[in-house]
């Protein structure tokens, strides 16, 4: 969770997208999805999902003119950037449990999940599921993940180092791009000592074409 001040408002948010000149901004624990003008911060309008109970993630379809929200009850609810009025509860997957981002491209909606550790694509006009990539479990705590010009994925993730009762003493963020179906990771590895680049092949990963 980030705190954002736009203008006069200051709230905890749990995601941001921009669309049209527009900033779309949800916050936990509301069924609302705040509407500001990008260049002056200023708002515009407050749409309001009914039914939407706790958002923690949001991303913008320019194809489609659809915003995507991820609500924490294992749902993806589908909003019209044109019509407030025109909402859904687009997705329901009671098989994925702890959703934590949605990135897009080219209407391949992409969604990263904790429980269990994958990505899934889908496609935004019918819904379809394009791929299912299973992550190892080495990957503690996933945060995002982006599909590449390539036709790979990159996939950020936030591993403690060493954690003792109380506090983690050192943390590593690391940076995975997923070569499906070869299934091959690069990645970057950053902490408060090193920064360096390797390569390793997960045959756990059974990327669904």
């Amino acid at each position: 969770m980030i705190s954002c001040a736009l203008s006069f408002v200051v709230e905890h948010v749990s995601g941001i997208t921009c669309f049209d000149s527009r900033l779309y901004l949800i916050c936990p624990d509301r069924h609302t999805i705040q509407v500001f003008r990008a260049d002056t911060l200023s708002e515009v309008s407050v749409i309001t999902v009914s039914g939407l109970r706790n958002p923690k993630n949001i991303v913008a379809c320019r194809d489609d003119k659809q915003l995507y929200v991820i609500d924490i009850m294992n749902s993806i609810w589908r909003v019209s950037a044109e019509d407030p009025n025109d909402y859904d509860e687009w997705l329901t997957d009671y098989a994925l449990r702890g959703y934590c981002s949605l990135s897009v491209k080219s209407r391949r909606l992409l969604v990263t999940s904790q429980q269990p550790h994958s990505l899934r694509q889908y496609f935004t006009l019918n819904r379809q599921l394009l791929r299912a990539i299973d992550l190892p479990d080495s990957l503690k705590e996933l945060t995002h993940a982006v599909e590449t010009s390539r036709g790979t994925f990159v996939v950020c993730h936030v591993k403690p180092s060493a954690v003792s009762e109380f506090i983690a003493t050192t943390s590593r963020l690391s940076v995975f791009d997923v070569e499906a179906p070869g299934c091959m990771f690069v990645y970057f590895k950053q902490s408060r000592k090193f920064i360096g680049l390797e390569s390793a092949h997960f045959s756990a990963l059974t990327p669904v074409i």
